[in-house]
């Protein structure tokens, strides 16, 4: 019998199942190895915040996917910006002719806008900063219920009466609402009182006795009276949250990376 040889069709055939196996075994193509956007450094997408302290400047990078520039300022504001006092109505009176220049309305006007806008920022939703935006609030209602119970005292001390802080300042208000001889003996008092954690008191009497013999002694009763005994007084009342290095930290926290660079004190 006579032996066959493989066509040239055979070999061609076989070439071709041959190379398609080879081609099916190989790597990936390159194409496939890149990296998806989500696989890729977000350092990449980092956006700057930048903020002042006393002394330095800094800029941070953070990740805009978490929070946005509008909520790192507002919560800023609520370390930074708002630990002092909000309001800059309810002036100070020193001298009789300033009770002339109260005006209620601008400190109640200014008080309504601030609230509105302190209750409408949106800060960063950690509970940390959310315990302290309402602090915040309250510190501006304590503030404004000072200011105006301290303003409609000097245009009529009677009001002291039914304020919130008669029960935490009970004497000077009695002094406050008595018959003129029982509150210039207070206001004298009080300044003897004072004499003694001034630096300079023969000074400091001597512009006491100046206004004590003055025409308007009982304004000037009144003044220094409201101004500071009741002024002292009432603020003691009041919860103050000052900025300090946890607020600090955690407001760093929010941040991947920060440089600073600060003044010398």
């Amino acid at each position: 019998m006579t032996r066959q040889h493989p066509t040239c069709s055979s070999y061609l055939l076989t070439a071709m199942v041959a190379s398609f196996l080879l081609c099916s075994c190989s790597d990936p193509t390159p194409e496939a190895k890149q990296e998806t956007p989500a696989a890729q450094s977000k350092s990449d997408s980092a956006a700057i915040f930048t903020w002042a302290t006393e002394l330095c400047e800094n800029k941070g990078s953070y990740d805009p996917e978490l929070y946005n520039a509008s909520q790192l300022q507002n919560t800023y504001d609520l370390w930074f910006a708002l630990a002092s006092l909000q309001l800059d109505n309810g002036q100070t009176v020193y001298e009789p002719k300033d009770i002339a220049t109260i005006n209620l309305q601008t400190l109640t006007t200014e008080y309504e806008k601030k609230k509105e806008h302190l209750q409408q920022a949106e800060v960063i939703h950690a509970p940390f900063w959310q315990q302290l935006k309402k602090q915040r609030l309250k510190e501006l209602d304590d503030e404004y219920a000072l200011k105006k119970a301290t303003l409609q005292a000097f245009l009529d001390p009677a009001t002291l009466k039914t304020s919130r802080f008669a029960k935490d300042c009970p004497q000077v208000v009695a002094a406050l609402t008595a018959d003129t001889a029982t509150m210039l003996a207070a206001w004298k008092s009080f300044t003897e009182e004072q004499k003694a954690k001034n630096g300079a008191p023969e000074v400091y009497m001597a512009k006491f006795y100046e206004k004590y013999n003055s025409p308007q002694r009982i304004t000037y009763a009144m003044i220094d009276l409201i101004t500071f005994s009741f002024g002292n007084c009432a603020n003691n009342t009041l919860v103050h949250t000052s900025r300090d290095s946890t607020m600090e930290n955690e407001f760093n926290k929010l941040f991947t990376d920060i440089k600073t660079v600060c003044d010398e004190p």
